[in-house]
């Protein structure tokens, strides 16, 4: 096994300066004695590859989570609202405690449920629309070789997008419809 010091001053001499002696050290003992020098330079790369899909679990549960803050926010705005009503003595507008009934028993985010299986106009539509099309990208991805032996891993994403492309579908179609 090559000796933590003997690889940090290799990777000096390369250029490779950036990374500190004891990063290269513990990288030496990881990779088995290997050098450690090109551990920088596609480190992100390699992480990036290998985890590129957690993206968009991760930007989903960031959007969702500012859906339901800003959700709040409205719902805090309201109530500020009807205490103000009250305050001054006065009946708040049925308009506005109705307003809070949506947001605590339907979507009340401006989509109209009565429509489109509670998807708003053609919400169902494109859900179904975007996962068929992710579905077929992944599968032509996986089909063509392009990502170099990951045809497996590519028809397996294309398999779930299908699977939810068809339950999006069958909400769509089948789906009870909610009255308000």
């Amino acid at each position: 096994m090559t000796p933590p010091i003997r690889v940090a001053a290799h990777c000096r001499e390369n250029n490779s300066a950036s990374l500190p002696p004891i990063a290269l050290a513990v990288a030496t003992e990881l990779l088995n004695g290997d050098t450690a020098c090109d551990l920088e330079d596609n480190m992100f790369g390699e992480l990036f590859e290998s985890y590129w899909w957690l993206l968009f679990p991760l930007g989903f549960f960031i959007a969702q989570g500012w859906s339901s803050f800003m959700r709040y926010k409205r719902a805090q705005s309201k109530i500020e609202l009807l205490k103000t009503y009250a305050a001054a003595g006065k009946e708040p507008p049925a308009d506005l405690v109705a307003a809070l009934d949506v947001d605590r028993h339907g979507r009340g985010d401006g989509h109209d449920d009565d429509e489109s299986g509670g998807y708003g106009k053609g919400g169902g539509v494109f859900l179904v629309v975007l996962f068929s099309g992710l579905s077929a990208v992944f599968a032509f991805v996986g089909y063509s070789g392009w990502l170099g032996g990951e045809q497996t891993s590519m028809y397996f994403v294309a398999l779930i997008l299908g699977v939810l492309a068809a339950a999006f579908l069958a909400s769509s179609l089948f789906g009870r419809r909610r009255n308000r």
